[in-house]
């Protein structure tokens, strides 16, 4: 609908390369919110706990953001100021949130239950993750012309949403056809990769207002 109809009214946000790379960027930055979000206390109850005590882990990762949204904010503005674009704050933020991502999946896959380096590895994870989703905003006013903001962050919404539409079902096929979780998060990490590669692809100059 959007193309076929409001094409001429969005032009600048819709046929922008840099705008669409960060839009597909985003499709696994919710894709893995769903994921926790849905499927964290289930992960974490399948090693061994409790529910309560699953529950209770797998809050660390939501924990994590009363710091790391301040904290990508942060850091997108101390980019700004030194005169260089978000992209690569970004993309770093991206590219570790991933390997975090992976030792999770690896220490489930191994077997370990320890609750307490579960929730370290998840609030860990967390920093990194809401870090840059505050960036990954913030990157996308830099990149959008200002008369085009709302359109750009209103695409971006709708872009990642299609990864929180099929991140619980198809995690959960995985899961049940697997016989673990190991290869669902795995998958997450793949994606949150592709996600920093997508980011790297963008070509922008240092701005510095």
């Amino acid at each position: 609908f959007i193309f076929f109809k409001k094409k001429e009214d969005i032009r600048p946000v819709l046929m922008n390369r840099n705008l669409v790379f960060i839009y597909l960027s985003a499709i696994p930055v919710l894709w893995h919110l769903w994921l926790y979000s849905y499927w964290a206390v289930d992960i974490i109850k399948d090693t061994g706990s409790t529910f309560m005590a699953a529950a209770l882990t797998a809050s660390f990762n939501a924990i994590a953001g009363l710091i790391g949204f301040p904290l990508g904010g942060w850091l997108s503005d101390q980019a700004i100021k030194s005169g260089r674009s978000r992209k690569w704050v970004l993309a770093v933020l991206t590219g570790v949130e991933a390997l975090t991502i992976v030792g999770f999946a690896v220490y489930v896959m191994l077997g370990h239950k320890d609750p307490v380096m579960m929730a370290g590895i998840l609030f860990v994870s967390g920093l990194f993750f809401f870090a840059l989703q505050s960036v990954s905003h913030a990157f996308t006013a830099e990149l959008a012309p200002a008369e085009h903001r709302g359109a750009a962050f209103g695409l971006w919404n709708l872009i990642a949403e299609i990864g929180a539409l099929l991140s619980p079902v198809i995690s959960g096929v995985i899961r049940d056809n697997s016989g673990g979780w190991g290869p669902a998060i795995l998958l997450d990490a793949g994606l949150m990769t592709a996600s920093c590669l997508f980011i790297v692809a963008i070509k922008t100059r240092p701005k510095t207002d």
